[in-house]
């Protein structure tokens, strides 16, 4: 019975021991951590939960448009609206489109394809091609 109440009086001890340790040293650590500028970007770009259009969203819609012809404009003969179907700012310059192309087979109907390209604005001029950079482009794999 001795052994057991020790085990537990201990046990106690330690967990207290824990709990202090944590609340006095830990966790004023990780609100200091929090406070500093570690993570933040600094940008004005704070971004949207939904699809916006704005001259910049416009931008990136450009800039992912010539990307597709760049990348696929030798392959085959395809058309892109003016528009995409949704643009989201993800913050920091930072953009998604969701936008389509008309593919024009040399022996078959014409088909849409949907795509997603994502894409960041990278300087001070968005009108520059160079300054933005892709990441990706997806839903175009089977072409």
């Amino acid at each position: 019975m001795k052994k057991s109440l020790l085990k537990l009086f201990l046990f106690l001890i330690f967990f207290a021991a824990l709990i202090a340790f944590q609340n006095e040293a830990v966790m004023p650590t990780v609100f200091k951590v929090i406070e500093s500028d570690l993570f933040l970007d600094g940008s004005d770009d704070l971004g949207d939960t939904i699809p916006i259009e704005n001259a910049m969203t416009n931008y990136a819609n450009q800039h992912c448009n010539k990307y597709l012809v760049e990348e696929f404009g030798d392959e085959f003969n395809f058309t892109l609206p003016e528009k995409a179907i949704n643009i989201w700012n993800l913050g920091s310059y930072d953009y998604v489109v969701n936008g389509e192309l008309t593919i024009h087979p040399e022996d078959g109907p014409s088909f849409t394809k949907k795509y997603v390209c994502r894409i960041q604005h990278d300087g001070d001029h968005p009108n520059d091609f160079d300054e933005w950079s892709l990441y990706d482009i997806s839903g175009l794999d089977d072409l």
